[in-house]
């Protein structure tokens, strides 16, 4: 977030200080503009298809389908095996899409600074306002600001229409979406103003014995008149519990230049950002003209936290040794497609967190702020990772065509949006480049991205997650030295070796197997910093037809935990937990499920049954009889066991110091009579950032999940609300996301709704012939 409105000042700080969990809340009606930053989100116009002439104000867009954007609009199509996107892109259409906006900018606004800023397109944008080109940005994940000021038609209809381009295909090895998929901000300042990302709020310095802490600002500011002014540069520092401090800073700004400030506050009895425990100050930068009238005005939430790496035993937060157990994540939410509310986000950040994970990589591009707010208020280490490509393609079109022309710029875009994030403590310049790392060209590229963060983001360190570095000799060149950590993917016992070789080096995991061999060596092995787990949730794209979605998550798309999810939870709580999970099929083609009812073909056949648990010691039941013990296991392996495909009841029990501490169990069910609706919250805003889950269970009168067979699904919706995405986990489905049917996959079906009203209520029916249907309601609120 660049600055916050001076208008609107006493609004959002009472809105930052709750730090709000679904960011800023587009407005329903963005015409009233006021000087600041705000969202121009509502009342776009779109077209599906290439018009040369829509660039031009005057064009016809009286027919064109009206949104609110963010927008996907490739998950809206449909699934064929001949969509160029192919394996990579999840077989998802592509192709050429408008946008334009109509809006008014005030007569009284001339003389302002007015840019916009689009902060995610995908991808190739171009982008004109009133017929005038502004500029075009290849890259889909990171933003661009263009200049408005001297183009805008003031008092009279502006129109800024963007032009996105997907048609050449394949561009991406996972679903990347298409169109103006993140939020869009208007800037409106004065000529004297804070720059773009212009005000930097650091700890470079804290005493955790005496509980000190110095904060560091350092504000960038414009001045665009003809004249020196003297101003004055107030900083107010809230801590969670309410105590304020403050500075101000007087300076002489020199007429037609940008001058940088500095500014530091002493904190005592300093109140710490944690992964358990994540507290966030709310630093307020007001730029003044004279002592009281405000010119601009920055915020954002502090995080006062230590972080330290050490060769010998990883990495240190707030004086205490933390393994980092993390995953990796693609920038989509599933059905929603690339346009993921935050509320979506959030969901899955818990859902990471209720496993014991600690920290995620954002594989392989940089997410946008309101992402990195909530992992700041939720307590979650965040790896920035920038590209997936350098110079050297992966797919014919993807973004090495764009690289060495845009690579610098668009490594400062992340960086400058990531770095006031108390949760950021990684920056990776890239994913498994296919160049040759023994080059001076690979150095140089290497070089140039890391001296970018360092720059910029001073003491946050920098890596690269290379593939199979010792291919290219890497870690006798240097190369995997130039790092300020050593990370590369897969290949542990590579890694491990590595640091052996060099015992100065500081070992990073930066993407592994979901083995329990790869958790087994952070452990083993104190000097290995940790791992981040690829991946987090199954993905679209990266699977070949007819599969169109990447089974490599703990939880599947739409957030329910998968088995391989329950294993890792044992690796990273310490609450006691058993759980079952029954294998069919064999080796590689060994499908898990979690339930204990057959398919007509499964009965008579066996079944490999994993209990899943961190207890001493777990025994099996079957039917009230003992199948066995077995002991913790050191590797992390669960227990394993035979069992006949008998129906009846599966239970297995935990014990600790010889006492039961957990037990879990399956029942088989019967056939299912009735459809289950659940709504896993009782309320939602109307905002586009906040949208509810609705679970459908196909369940046997008795109320278990019966996971045989597909039903096909009819969805109601009654009050002020609709459906934006309808889904069932299976990596087969081709069925639409939006749209009012769906089939069940393993008895489960989930519903995404989205308010349409600012009060009301939601009802959701599902029905099925043959079945009792179900329904749930959740109401709207401010």
């Amino acid at each position: 977030m660049k600055h916050l409105s001076v208008l609107l000042k006493s609004f959002l700080v009472v809105a930052l200080l709750a730090n709000c969990s679904l960011g800023m809340a587009a407005k329903k009606n963005d015409a009233k503009l006021i000087v600041g930053e705000q969202r121009i989100d509502n009342d776009w116009l779109f077209f599906l298809g290439d018009e040369s002439e829509a660039k031009n104000a005057a064009f016809d867009d009286s027919a064109w389908r009206k949104l609110d954007i963010p927008h996907d609009w490739s998950i809206e199509g449909e699934y064929s095996e001949k969509n160029p996107t192919g394996k990579g892109g999840g077989y998802m259409p592509s192709g050429v899409a408008w946008y334009r906006k109509h809006i008014t900018i005030p007569k009284s606004m001339q003389g302002k600074k007015i840019q916009i800023d689009f902060t995610g397109v995908m991808e190739n944008s171009e982008v004109w306002i009133n017929g005038e080109y502004l500029g075009m940005h290849p890259y889909g994940y990171t933003g661009i600001i263009y200049d408005l000021s001297d183009k805008l038609n003031y008092g009279g209809d502006n129109v800024i229409s963007l032009r996105t381009d997907t048609s050449k295909q394949p561009a991406s090895r996972w679903y990347s979406g298409a169109g103006i998929y993140r939020h869009v901000n208007l800037l409106i300042d004065n000529q004297i103003r804070f720059a773009n990302f212009g005000v930097y709020v650091s700890v470079p310095e804290i005493d955790l014995d005496k509980k000190t802490a110095v904060v560091k600002i350092e504000s960038t500011v414009c001045n665009d008149t003809d004249k020196d002014v003297a101003a004055n540069i107030a900083v107010t520092l809230t801590a969670p519990d309410g105590k304020v401090l403050s500075k101000t800073l007087p300076v002489t700004l020199k007429a037609a230049s940008t001058s940088t400030h500095t500014q530091e506050i002493n904190v005592e009895n300093a109140i710490l950002w944690d992964i358990d425990d994540p507290n966030l100050y709310v630093a307020k930068v007001d730029l003044l003209l004279g002592k009281k009238k405000a010119l601009d005005t920055h915020q954002n939430n502090v995080g006062i936290r230590k972080t330290e790496w050490k060769a010998e035993n990883g990495f240190w937060l707030n004086g205490r040794n933390v393994d980092i157990a993390g995953v990796c994540m693609h920038h989509e939410g599933g059905a929603v497609g690339a346009a993921v509310p935050n509320s979506i986000w959030e969901r899955r950040l818990k859902q990471i967190k209720a496993l014991g994970a600690n920290a995620l990589r954002t594989a392989h591009n940089p997410m946008d702020e309101p992402f990195l707010d909530l992992c700041d208020k939720l307590g979650i280490l965040v790896m920035s990772e920038a590209f997936d490509v350098w110079e050297v393609s992966k797919n014919k079109y993807d973004y090495s065509r764009a690289f060495t022309e845009w690579c610098e710029r668009d490594m400062e875009d992340m960086v400058l949006r990531a770095r006031n994030h108390p949760s950021v403590f990684i920056y990776s310049i890239g994913n498994e480049m296919h160049e040759d790392y023994s080059k001076p060209r690979s150095f140089e590229i290497y070089k140039t991205l890391r001296d970018i963060s360092h720059k910029l983001a001073p003491g946050t360190p920098v890596i690269m997650a290379a593939v199979n570095p010792n291919h290219w000799g890497s870690y006798e060149n240097g190369f995997q030295d130039l790092g300020d950590l050593v990370a590369h993917n897969y290949r542990d016992m590579e890694l491990i070796r590595a640091h052996q070789q060099k015992p100065s080096r500081i070992i990073l995991g930066s993407e592994s197997h979901q083995t329990p061999d790869a958790w087994e060596y952070v452990i083993k092995y104190p000097f290995l910093s940790g791992i981040f787990l690829w991946t987090g949730w199954d993905y679209l794209g990266e699977a070949y037809w007819p599969n169109i979605s990447s089974r490599a998550g703990l939880y599947t798309r739409n957030g329910y935990i998968k088995p391989i999810g329950w294993e890792h939870m044992t690796w990273w709580v310490s609450e006691p937990m058993v759980h079952i999970s029954r294998g069919a099929g064999e080796g590689r083609n060994m499908m898990m499920y979690d339930d204990w009812t057959f398919s007509e073909e499964e009965i008579g056949k066996q079944s490999t049954v994993r209990i899943y648990h961190n207890c001493d010691e777990v025994e099996l039941f079957h039917n009230g009889k003992s199948l066995g013990s077995e002991k913790w296991h050191d590797n992390f392996t669960p227990a394993e066991f035979v069992v006949n495909n008998v129906p009846g009841e599966i239970k297995a029990i935990g014990r600790r110091n010889g006492k039961v501490v957990a037990e879990h169990s399956y029942t088989t069910a019967n056939k299912a009579v009735k459809i289950e609706v659940e709504a896993e919250q009782p309320t939602i805003k109307n905002i586009w950032d906040d949208v509810a889950y609705f679970r459908v269970t196909l369940v046997d009168e008795q109320g278990r999940r019966y996971p045989v067979g597909a039903y096909n699904l009819k969805f109601t919706v009654e009050g002020n609300g609709k459906i934006v995405g309808l889904d069932n986990d299976y990596f087969q489905n081709h069925e639409k996301y939006v749209a009012d049917t769906h089939s069940t996959y393993l008895g489960n079906a989930v519903a995404i709704v989205r308010s349409t009203a600012s009060e009301g209520t939601i009802k959701v029916t599902v029905s099925c012939d043959g079945l009792e249907s179900g329904s749930a309601e959740i109401t709207i609120v401010e």
